[in-house]
């Protein structure tokens, strides 16, 4: 299958890779962009984050996780997925020259919200 259109809009850093609704099929958050450019050059700032459900036809329906109740437009470099003992699984997003933005998911078939 092709990459979702919307998941094209700005250069991809990293994608994290799992179930996230407990259907069987494979869904992948993804994020990216690029703030440091020279001067001349505007910053590659069109990718906001982003939760991509597979579909069953090797297509993904995607959708912007908003964060503080808006899209995030951040330079996003690494996702991580870190297991709590309790179960949950954290997604981390680590932002060059910004703070870590955290999504929690509480169970195995609820997507992540922010924390």
């Amino acid at each position: 299958s092709h990459l979702p259109q919307t998941c094209q809009l700005g250069p991809i850093k990293s994608f994290a890779i799992t179930d996230f609704n407990g259907d069987s099929l494979t869904d992948f958050l993804v994020a990216g962009n690029h703030f440091p450019v020279e001067v001349e050059t505007a910053r590659y700032d069109g990718l906001p984050i982003q939760l991509c459900l597979g579909v069953g036809d090797t297509s993904f329906k995607c959708q912007v996780i908003n964060i503080d109740g808006k899209p995030r437009l951040a330079d996003v470099r690494d996702i991580e997925i870190v297991h709590g003992p309790d179960g949950t699984k954290n997604y981390l997003f680590a932002i060059n020259d910004g703070r870590l933005i955290q999504l929690v998911r509480s169970s195995d078939n609820q997507r992540p919200t922010a924390d």
